[in-house]
Parts: structure tokens; sequence; C-alpha cells
């Protein structure tokens, strides 16, 4: 039961710690609405199904090959592995999840918050109920020692400085990503400082970008890229086979850029990426089914209905798509990162609609 008073808490104290840090801003009646029912699906279908009947009242028990790497490995494999191993030696696997609910339930309040109590609209209606359902629904991934939660809070906490201009929450955020996802960190580094570099130099922005894919072709041509492409080609079989360290990754991985990336092999881990990312018919149960369907709608809904503009955000949301789709990439992490962009994408649709409407 500690871990229900734990959890029950770290749910409190995440709409504690999101009023007081927006103390001079009104919360919306969407944002404790969506914060309500998805709290209720989270405990209710997540900590009574899963926890107390399907695991026995046992925090311990480990689904993922991910969470005994983070929890009992003894090398270290990252910052996020570092910090996990650190709260487990401060309070248990109880500490872990707990914090993964709070990181999880203080992003949803923050990214929430952008919406608007606009005049509802029968598009604006299935809107707010996607995104209460996707949100519910990705609560599910909040229980395990993963880093879906944190992913979650670092992209919605840069996303709420972006409209907000806040330095500070990008700074948190920042600190958050480089220790969860440290490539999402190096990408987004980059496409803020591309976005300066050509705001001021506009006539220099071709030059650095001939020079970055010059540079990712000489380290792709290198054999310190070997064990990197060896890895993400292992896993072109899909997640029901697994990773397969056979001949032809081996093979394949050895290869310069050019003929690495037109490869049979590469070929195939895409098509895997791909289908596993936004074909619901691949998953192997309800919950994952609707998990890949959450992101099938969320990018036809970015790109189809809400159409952002061309902006650094926009930018940032397909370098990110682009990188995992063509790496390593699995339907839960693009859930993590999806929802809060196609939250932030309709809020500056909106504005812009009112912006032309005055």
């Amino acid at each position: 039961m500690l871990f229900i008073f734990l959890s029950f808490i770290a749910y409190v104290a995440a709409i504690v710690v999101y009023l007081i840090a927006n103390k001079n801003k009104k919360t919306s009646l969407f944002s404790i609405t969506s914060y309500i029912i998805t709290g209720t699906f989270f405990f209710g279908i997540v900590i009574v199904f899963f926890y107390l009947i399907k695991f026995n009242g046992n925090a311990n028990i480990l689904l993922f090959p991910d969470e005994i790497t983070y929890l009992y490995n003894i090398y270290y494999v990252g910052f996020f592995d570092m910090y996990v191993k650190l709260m487990y030696n401060i309070g248990g696997i109880e500490l872990v999840r707990a914090i993964n609910i709070f990181s999880f339930f203080l992003g949803q309040l923050f990214i929430i918050n952008l919406v608007t109590s606009d005049k509802f609209s029968s598009r604006g209606l299935f809107f707010r109920v996607f995104i209460i359902i996707a949100l519910s629904i990705f609560s599910y991934w909040v229980y395990f020692v993963l880093k879906e939660a944190f992913t979650f809070l670092g992209i919605a906490l840069y996303l709420s400085s972006q409209e907000g201009k806040s330095r500070n929450m990008k700074i948190a955020a920042f600190l958050i990503i480089f220790i969860t996802r440290l490539n999402l960190f190096a990408l987004i580094i980059l496409v803020e400082l591309l976005t300066k570099i050509y705001q001021r130099i506009k006539g220099k922005i071709v030059i650095m970008l001939v020079f970055l894919f010059l540079t990712v072709i000489n380290i792709f041509n290198s054999p310190i890229s070997f064990a990197y492409k060896y890895g993400i080609l292992a896993s072109r079989f899909g997640s029901a086979i697994g990773q397969r360290f056979d001949d032809a990754a081996r093979s394949t991985a050895s290869k310069g850029f050019f003929s690495f990336v037109f490869s049979k092999e590469y070929f195939q881990l895409i098509i895997t990426n791909l289908n596993e990312t936004f074909n619901p018919l691949v998953g192997n149960s309800i919950f994952i089914k609707m998990m890949i369907l959450i992101n099938l709608v969320a990018v036809l809904l970015i790109f189809l209905y809400i159409k952002p503009k061309i902006d650094k955000s926009l930018i940032v949301f397909i370098s990110i798509t682009i990188l995992l789709l063509a790496t390593y990439s699995s339907f839960r992490y693009i859930n993590s990162i999806i929802i809060p962009f196609c939250i932030y994408f309709y809020v500056q649709k909106n504005k812009k609609r009112r912006s032309n409407f005055l």
C-alpha cells in the first residue's frame, strides 16, 4: 500500500507545484478537467487493474528489459540510468514510480493549460476528447520504470516555454531532456542554434546545413559508427522478434553512408519503424493498438487539420520524428513526443484564427 500512498501524493503534488509555479496565470477549466479524468483513469485502470489485480500489489514486478537495466545493471548506461539507480537506492522502486507519476501529471498540466476555453466547435470538441483519451491511455507508461514520463515532461516544458517566453522553464526542459534523451537534447539544441543563425545571417544557413550533412556522412563512413549502425539494423525485424545481430546486419553496418542508407536492410528497418509506430493492426494488445492509433490520429491532425506554420517548433517536431523513424523508434516513444506537440500546434492554430478574426 506504500506505492498507492506515494502515487496519490505524487498526483496531488503535481497540481500543487503547477499552481505555485503559475500563481500569476489563470488555470483553465479544461486543464483541471483533463487532470481529473486522466487521474481517474490512471488510478482506476493502471493502479487497480495492473498493480493490485494483475501484479498482486507487487511494485517490484518488471515487464521490460530496460527496467531491469536501469535498476539492476551494475554498469551505468546513461544519465537516466544514473538517476534511476540513485532514486532506487534512496526510496526503492516505489519512489522511482512515484516520481514518474509526478512528472507526467505536472507536464500534462503545463501543456494542457495552453488550450484556451474558446467557444466550442465540433472540431474543437473532438480535439479535446481526443487529447483526454490520448493522455489517459499514455498514463499506462507512467507506471513503469521507463523514460516516457520524463520525456513527456521535458517536451511539455519546452513547448510551454515557447508559448510563455520563460527562460527558466526552457532551462528546466533542457535539463530534463538532457538527462532522459541525449539525442533529443542534441537535436533540439542544434535546431535552436540554426534558427538563431538563420535569423541573424540568413545567407550562412545553407553553408551550415551543407557542413552538417558532410559531417554526418564522414561519421557514417568512419569505423566508429559501426556499433551504432549494427545496433539499429538488429532491430529491423520488429519488437515481436527482438534484436537479431545477424551476418546481414554486420555486413551492411560496415558500409559507407550512401551504401548503408540505400541498403535493403536499412529500408527494412524504416518500414518496420513506420509500421510499428503508426499501424494499429500490428499491436498485440488493446492498449498497444490504442497507443499506435493515437500516434496515427495525432499525425493526421497535425498535418491535415492543424497545418502548423513552418517555425522552430515544427522543425524540431519533424526532425525528432525523422530521427526516431530512421534509427530507434517505438510507439510509446513517439507517444511521449507527438501528444504535447499536437496540443501545442492546436493552440498556435487557434491563436492565429483569433488574431485573424480580430
